[in-house]
């Protein structure tokens, strides 16, 4: 096989580099990440209106017509959604704010529980409504996305936003633990990651719950 010269060489890799840079410009542009405040999962205005004709005759029922009303009216959509985390923003590939959620009637994990979050921020206090992302340790482990919220008896309960509350539906914080593994914690006064590590870039929120969930009469875990 005969030798290059080195201009030769020098051409390839000139031509090899632009063509990668082009690959990567293309790429990117069709991605279309979105850069946002994590603040801006939370979009009370849009969801107020909504939100005003759920029951005020308890906390607990506010928050389980809200749950419900996500999970009767957006159809699970499952399609991941990649993450990063840097400082107080979201980079995110295939995130649907509540507005979208709601004028496209779908959403996976993160875009349903953004919507469940923003309808229960309404009216409980910004710091005990949440958009957790984590993994779900289930057959495997997956990324997820899920809403944790405080109810008035101060129990700390995780809430699927892929699908209608159950029979007996709060599953506490404490009992989810061996299941639900938060990374990130968003709520609309702050962003706070349990490992900066991880929350640094984090991929493949796959939506694990929506489909293999645990049972609602899982012993032990609901209550």
């Amino acid at each position: 096989m005969p030798q290059l010269t080195e201009q030769e060489q020098l051409f390839l890799g000139i031509t090899g580099s632009l063509a990668a840079g082009g690959l990567i410009w293309w790429a990117q542009g069709r991605l279309r990440y979105a850069n946002f405040p994590s603040s801006e999962f939370f979009q009370l205005e849009v969801v107020q209106e909504i939100a005003s004709e759920f029951p005020h005759s308890s906390e607990d029922e506010f928050i389980l017509a809200a749950w419900d009303f996500v999970g009767r009216e957006i159809a699970y959509e499952p399609i991941w959604s990649n993450l990063t985390f840097i400082g107080t923003r979201v980079k995110c590939l295939k995130c649907y704010l509540p507005a979208q959620v709601l004028e496209r009637g779908m959403g996976n994990c993160v875009g349903a529980s953004a919507l469940l979050a923003s309808l229960l921020a309404t009216r409980i206090p910004g710091d005990r409504v949440a958009l957790v992302v984590g993994n779900l340790t289930l057959n495997g482990v997956g990324g997820h996305a899920w809403v944790e919220v405080q109810r008035s008896s101060g129990q700390w309960v995780v809430l699927e936003a892929t699908r209608r509350p159950g029979v007996n539906p709060w599953l506490s914080v404490e009992a989810a633990s061996r299941y639900y593994q938060p990374m990130a914690i968003i709520t609309p006064l702050e962003l706070e990651c349990y490992s900066p590590s991880l929350c640094v870039s984090f991929a493949g929120c796959q939506c694990l719950g929506a489909l293999a969930i645990i049972p609602l009469t899982h012993p032990g875990v609901y209550h």
